[in-house]
């Protein structure tokens, strides 16, 4: 029996060389290489007669080899490899090209199986450039033709033939404990784990192919299904503040604002309310298009919690997003005595030290900053409520770390994200969160239409930015890297703010905007720019949320094929807020179909939920939101768009939590959950 943690270095036939290039592929333990499951099949099951055999038609024949030789064309450019092979029904020519070395793998009497094609040529029928296997042993069960054969993603150096040759063996030599119950399997009519491996791999037929599928899909999904349903229970069990809220003083604040609430932030507010007055952790996310107003129903609730005594914090992902925030809040609460502060690594070590005793003992009411809320040396005095803006951007251990701030009780905890999320994704990834949207928009439609711009009307879009800035408006230029990358054709943005500033856009202030400047120059491009001092900004996806600047109506995105839609979507929020017609502008070097029609499709798609919908399906959840970090599971053979599957495992872990809440009876399943969840803890 093989070792599933072995290396596949050490198996028979790889090597360091093979292992090596194994590793490219994602695979490095012998478990590695049985869940690496092919991405298509081919068919060569039917296996007919010689005399069956119809012209142009692929077949597949077992035979027996008569004669095989090499000869020359007669201009000697190329080998030919011929055969006569013959079953009980007839003999049949195959003829292979410049595969010379073929008389040393096939020898007369071999009985070997065939997939290709019957050609007709001058009278004469042959098999031409068929795959081949020859069937040697007693064991004439075969790997590559005569089956459903797997095709796997492969590299330069590994081929799914190899790939077929290494996996076949072990599949009769491993045994995998199967942490689904008999009881489980049963009620869904699921194959054992290590049939729907065999099968995944070397399926018997295709009914066994889709019964494989169904298994292995489902446990991809109820795995992290199952720790969100377990970390949901968990938490329930933990205490939190009762925090009641004076509803007199939460209309004076909303009514307070210069405009009105959406009839979706009213609901987020009033359910968030309703969660934090219970004695058990709130943990809702909460969730919107560009530009619904997440930030001002964050605002109203830190300001509610903090005027009962308890802290609020609000942590963010970047510098720029912090101060945007800081500034917002404390406009938004001008009008009430509260002490709001901001702490960000880049805060000088006395405001710190100031910042980090008054929150201490009590003297800051609400605090926002970065990742630096989460180090060790901050203390809260009475943290009653955490609250994390983008919150996919951030990992496992980071939002636990601010979970835990408070160590006399655990705070209420409301995450936040402008990333439209298709529902079928959130239930997955989300799955112990509640969930409000905001669905609606405050008033005042936005006008941006979106541009794919051809590279041959560069100059045009460039004298169209030139007339824009002339009256007044200012325009973005957003580069995917900072340093130039002449391998891959990336713009950059010290490349692209060297050449708009000195020959393209000179007659105008153009900035530089991106990670690696530090917090004071950030601060400084950015007032410059809301001032109007400066026209064109060049920047990274730095600015791509909480920018917040009315008079932006441009924004041109360079190798927009290197940005998923729901990111190029973020980007095309920070236009047009001012209700300004705005421009939208992208440019892409690349020359695939498929790209150009998912670029197209911002200028037909406004709605950012549909457009993540649709980046979903094309890119994958990890590319699509940025989650490769953040501790999920990224499906092989499930989909996060089969809502049935995802909502159908849901129910199932409530189902096995409700009647068994410490898996007493599942011993396998929770030590599954255990071994991938860093989060869940099962006592």
């Amino acid at each position: 029996m093989i070792d599933l943690n072995k290396e596949v270095r050490f198996l028979k036939g790889v090597g360091e060389y093979r292992s090596k290039n194994l590793q490219k592929l994602g695979i490095v333990t012998v478990e590695d290489l049985i869940f690496y499951y092919p991405r298509v099949y081919r068919d060569f099951s039917n296996i007919v007669k010689i005399s069956d055999v119809k012209l142009n038609q692929k077949i597949s024949v077992k035979v027996k080899v008569s004669q095989i030789k090499n000869h020359h064309t007669r201009n000697r450019r190329f080998f030919i490899t011929e055969a006569l092979v013959s079953d009980e029904t007839g003999t049949l020519k195959v003829v292979w090209f410049n595969q010379s070395y073929l008389t040393k793998n096939i020898n007369v009497q071999d009985n070997i199986l065939l997939a290709g094609k019957l050609e007709l040529d001058k009278g004469k029928t042959f098999l031409k450039n068929p795959e081949y296997e020859v069937l040697r042993g007693q064991n004439l069960e075969t790997k590559h033709l005569g089956r459903i054969s797997p095709v796997y993603h492969e590299n330069s150096r590994i081929s799914s033939k190899w790939l077929r040759s290494l996996i076949k063996p072990l599949l009769s030599e491993f045994e995998i404990a199967d942490f689904l119950s008999e009881e489980i399997k049963k009620a869904k009519n699921f194959l054992d784990l290590k049939d729907a491996l065999l099968n995944i791999h070397f399926p018997k037929n295709n009914d066994y192919l889709l019964k494989a599928r169904q298994r292995l899909s489902f446990d991809e999904v109820f795995v992290p299904q199952f720790s969100s349903v377990v970390a949901r229970e968990k938490l329930r069990q933990e205490n939190s503040p009762s925090i009641k809220i004076d509803l007199g003083l939460a209309k004076k604040m909303i009514d307070n604002l210069p405009f009105k609430l959406t009839v979706s932030q009213k609901k987020a507010v009033w359910q968030i309310i309703k969660d934090i007055e219970k004695n058990r952790p709130m943990n809702r996310l909460l969730e919107g298009d560009v530009g619904s107003g997440k930030t001002i129903v964050a605002t109203i609730i830190l300001f509610l919690v903090s005027c009962t005594g308890y802290q609020g914090v609000l942590m963010v992902p970047t510098e720029i997003l912090a101060w945007e925030h800081f500034s917002k809040i404390k406009s938004f609460l001008k009008d009430f005595k509260l002490n709001i502060e901001i702490l960000t690594s880049s805060s000088k070590a006395k405001e710190k030290k100031l910042v980090l005793d008054k929150l201490k003992r009590g003297k800051i009411d609400i605090l926002i900053g970065t990742h630096s809320l989460i180090a060790e040396k901050i203390e809260f005095n009475n943290l009653g409520l955490s609250v994390i803006d983008e919150q996919h951007r951030f990992g496992v251990k980071q939002r636990k770390a601010l979970k835990e701030k408070n160590q006399k009780i655990t705070p209420h905890f409301l995450s936040m994200t402008a990333t439209p999320i298709p529902r079928t994704f959130a239930l997955t990834v989300y799955g112990d969160l509640d969930i409000s949207i905001l669905k609606d928009m405050p008033k005042g439609e936005r006008k941006v239409k979106s541009f794919l711009v051809p590279s041959k009307k560069r100059a045009d879009a460039y004298e169209f930015i030139r007339e824009k800035i002339k009256k007044g408006k200012q325009a973005f230029v957003i580069c995917p890297a900072i340093l130039k990358n002449d391998k891959f054709g990336i713009k950059a943005v010290e490349e692209e703010y060297e050449r708009l500033s000195k020959d393209i856009f000179k007659e105008f202030r153009v900035g530089l905007l991106h990670g690696k400047i530090n917090a004071d120059e950030k601060k400084m491009v950015l007032d410059n720019f809301r001032k109007g001092l400066t026209k064109i900004l060049i920047a990274t996806t730095v600015v791509e949320v909480g920018i917040d600047i009315p008079q932006l109506t441009i924004m041109m995105i360079e190798n927009a094929d290197r940005f998923g839609l729901a990111q190029l979507h973020q980007l095309r929020g920070r236009i047009g807020r001012a209700g300004e017609q705005s421009f939208f502008m992208l440019f892409t070097d690349s020359k695939n179909p498929q790209t150009i029609e998912r670029l197209k499709m911002l200028s037909k798609i406004t709605d950012g939920f549909k457009l993540a919908e649709y980046d979903l399906s094309l890119r994958g959840p990890g590319a699509t939101f940025s989650i490769k970090q953040s501790g999920y599971v990224e499906f092989k053979l499930a989909s996060f768009t089969d809502y049935d599957l995802i909502k159908d495992a849901k129910e199932m872990a409530e189902s096995i939590i409700a009647k068994d809440p410490s898996l007493k009876r599942y011993p396998l399943l929770k030590e599954k959950i255990r071994s991938i969840e860093e989060i869940v803890h099962l006592e």
